[in-house]
C-alpha cells in the first residue's frame, strides 16, 4: 500500500492486516477471563502482608483469630472469585494461629 500525506510525499507500507492484532485481542480477552475466574498464578502478597493481615485480624493481640475473623482474612488476600469462593468453601479449624494462617494462605490461595 501507499499512502499519500498531506504535503505528497509518498510512503510505502507493508501492511499485515487486522487480523494479528484482532488475534492478540481475543487472547487477552481470554486470559483477562481466565484470571477473574481463577485468579493469578503467582500470590502478590508476601509474608509481612500476611503476617499484618492476621495482625488486623488479632485486634486484643490475643495469638490467634476464629474461623469466621480466618475466613475474612483470608477473602481480604484472594486476588479472584475463584480463590473468593475457595476460602468460602474451605473447612478451617475453631482457632488459627499465624503459622497456621500462613499454611492456610499457603494451601488455600497459593500463596508464598
Amino acid at each position: 500500500f501507499f499512502f499519500q500525506a498531506e504535503d505528497g510525499i509518498r510512503d510505502f507500507c507493508l501492511s499485515r492486516g487486522l487480523g494479528d492484532v484482532y488475534k492478540r485481542q481475543e487472547f487477552i480477552v481470554e486470559q483477562l477471563k481466565l484470571r477473574k475466574e481463577q485468579g493469578i498464578k503467582v500470590g502478590i502478597f508476601g509474608e509481612e502482608e500476611i503476617s499484618n493481615i492476621f495482625q488486623l485480624f488479632d485486634l486484643k493481640k490475643e495469638g490467634y483469630i476464629s474461623k469466621n475473623q480466618c475466613q475474612e482474612a483470608l477473602k481480604t488476600l484472594a486476588s479472584s472469585e475463584y480463590q473468593f469462593n475457595i476460602v468460602g468453601n474451605s473447612e478451617l479449624p475453631e482457632k488459627v494461629d499465624l503459622p497456621s494462617f500462613q499454611a492456610l494462605c499457603k494451601k488455600i490461595l497459593g500463596l508464598k
